[in-house]
This record gives C-alpha cells, sequence and structure tokens, in this order.
C-alpha cells in the first residue's frame, strides 16, 4: 500500500508479508519545494522503529547541493536527533 499527496511525494507506504500481515510501514513529510524533511519507521505493532530528519542547503536556482540527515536517538532521559550523514550534490548548468 502506497498513499501520495496531490505532488505525488509518496507520504505513507506499508510492507506486507506473504500471509497478509503488516511488516512495517512509514510516514514522510515534505516542504514546499517537495524535499524530504522527516521520514518515520513503524514496527507491526505501531511502535516507532526509526525516525529521520533531512535539512538542505540551495544553490543559486533552488537546487539542493547539501542535505544533512540526522537520526532519531534515545540517550537516558534525553532524546533528540543525531547527526548521520551528509551529502553534497555538484549540479554543471550549461
Amino acid at each position: 500500500m502506497t498513499k501520495h499527496d496531490s505532488n505525488d511525494n509518496k507520504i505513507e507506504w506499508a510492507r506486507y508479508s506473504a500471509d497478509g500481515s503488516l511488516n512495517f510501514s512509514s510516514k514522510s513529510r515534505y516542504d514546499e519545494k517537495g524535499n524530504e524533511i522527516e521520514e518515520t519507521y513503524f514496527n507491526a505493532d505501531g511502535a516507532i522503529s526509526g525516525r529521520y530528519s533531512y535539512t538542505y542547503e540551495f544553490d543559486k536556482n533552488g537546487n539542493w547541493i547539501k542535505r544533512v540527515e540526522s537520526t532519531w536517538v534515545n540517550k537516558g532521559e534525553k532524546s533528540s536527533f543525531e547527526l548521520k550523514r551528509v551529502t553534497y550534490r555538484n549540479i554543471t548548468y550549461y
């Protein structure tokens, strides 16, 4: 099952076993430019199994050139997003 928003962004999807039982699912949020800004994964019982946040830097043409991916971590009584990966894109315009 996959659900899309009015901009055709995938906002929900689920994966099922051969017997039809839910394995896991995901929900995503997007910014006004269609860039994914948050993604949350759920176990079959609905418990969160992973949560990710994405921030972007854009060039003068509005294309992202840097994406910072952070993951939600629980440390004792404190929870927060921690840096996971930084992706850079070089775009050549003609």
